[in-house]
């Protein structure tokens, strides 16, 4: 999943909680966090299964692309929260940019 097809679905997710919408083409560090957030919940397994609507394939399919997208916003150079539960990003040493696992 792109990140730009993450952002118009968490789009739709702040206009729904009456929020500004993020712009694509400039990601404030605020809306990079809230990114980081709204991946990290869509990957949790109640949102990734659909409440086992899903199969495990298009539900790992779903994950593959949403830790694709994370990836991109850390190549970009922001930084995740340390406080995600579903989202695990490697720090390989102090210089690196971050992995998505």
């Amino acid at each position: 999943m792109s990140l730009s097809t993450v952002i118009k679905e968490a789009n739709i997710y702040r206009k729904f909680c009456r929020q500004m919408p993020i712009d694509p083409r400039h990601v404030s560090i605020k809306d990079s966090i809230d990114l980081f957030r709204y991946i990290d919940r869509e990957l949790s397994p109640e949102h990734l299964y659909q409440d086992g609507e899903r199969s495990p394939k298009e539900a790992q399919r779903q994950a593959a692309k949403l830790r694709k997208a994370a990836q991109v916003l850390l190549d970009r150079g922001y930084k995740a929260p340390i406080n995600l539960d579903c989202l695990r990003i490697d720090y390989a040493n102090r210089f690196s940019k971050g992995v998505c696992i």
